[in-house]
């Protein structure tokens, strides 16, 4: 789905007044080609080693524009995560995960098989790069999907509202570090909403709140999901808090 500047500027404004989050959303796209870099106006690229988490946190924290190619990662670890890199052996043995100084494995076995998962999940080919682009003056016109860092109260809202007209029961996959695959990486491949809690490095990198989470959606799961929150509103059920004593007799 295309949407002008001004359509997304609607949306953003319309999610902010309905559930306040501290931060704007942010518009992802995976890059086929680094020639399509220079299809983004306004657009500024990483020039020392960064994350994709910490690209949605600068994003939204500096209302920019910003892109970073695949020699610009912080590691190929984190790379290759964000389907950026191509996934060495190191990362398919996990070592990583089981080595300090990030050993969140107590042994090898369990470490490979939490990589070998990833695969699932991940593309077979990495992309040449990501850009991402906050909400409130959006320059990705086809976005791959939007991520929206919020509260865990505001996020039960805004899930309440994909489901408000449509309903289905929704699942989270939840794989431990790092949460780039069970977010936007998760919901570009498969179309389904993808949740953070947050994991090291999206709250030391992508300076995801404390309490917060990170929900990702489709561009029309997005939609649906505001058109949902201010059905639920016109009905009585506000943020953060249900209050019927404001409705009028006849609703």
């Amino acid at each position: 789905m295309k949407l002008t500047k001004a359509e997304w500027k609607d949306l953003n404004d319309r999610l902010v007044m309905a559930l306040r989050p501290l931060t704007m959303p942010v518009a992802i796209k995976m890059i086929n080609d680094e020639k399509d870099f220079e299809a983004f106006d306004n657009l500024k690229m990483v020039q020392n080693a960064s994350t994709g988490c910490q690209l949605i946190g600068i994003s939204t924290h500096f209302h920019m524009t910003i892109g970073i190619t695949p020699d610009k990662f912080l590691t190929t670890y984190c790379g290759a995560n964000c389907a950026c890199c191509e996934r060495d052996q190191e990362w398919h043995d996990g070592v990583l995960l089981a080595n300090p100084p990030y050993p969140w494995h107590g042994n090898l076995d369990a470490s490979k098989a939490h990589m070998a998962s990833y695969l699932e999940t991940l593309p077979e080919k990495p992309y040449a790069g990501m850009v991402c682009s906050c909400l409130d003056n959006n320059e990705i016109e086809d976005p791959d999907c939007i991520s929206v860092q919020i509260a865990a109260s505001g996020a039960f809202y805004l899930m309440a509202g994909l489901i408000e007209s449509d309903w289905q029961k929704i699942w989270f996959p939840f794989s431990g570090e790092s949460q780039c695959v069970d977010t936007w990486i998760y919901t570009i491949k498969t179309g389904k909403p993808g949740l953070s809690l947050g994991c090291r490095g999206d709250r030391a990198l992508g300076n995801l709140s404390n309490g917060d989470v990170r929900i990702t959606l489709t561009v029309d799961d997005f939609v649906k999901a505001v058109n949902g929150v201010e059905a639920l509103q016109k009905r009585g059920i506000d943020y953060p808090y249900f209050a019927p004593i404001m409705l009028p007799e006849n609703v």
